[in-house]
């Protein structure tokens, strides 16, 4: 009965070390889409400021 808790309690914290692992890498990546879409709504509104001035 012990080794099972060992091994469960083994197989929580690895899932959860997993799951923080994999959710720390995406957040790099997200705040670059982030990013991409402010300077894209920043392009699109210089787009837009530019046609009304024409």
């Amino acid at each position: 009965m012990d080794g099972a808790w060992v091994f469960a309690a083994i197989g929580v914290v690895g899932g959860a070390v997993y799951v923080l692992n994999t959710t720390l890498d995406q957040i790099p990546r997200t705040a670059e889409r982030m990013v991409k879409a402010a300077h894209a709504l920043r392009e699109a509104k210089a787009a837009l400021k530019a046609l009304r001035q024409k």
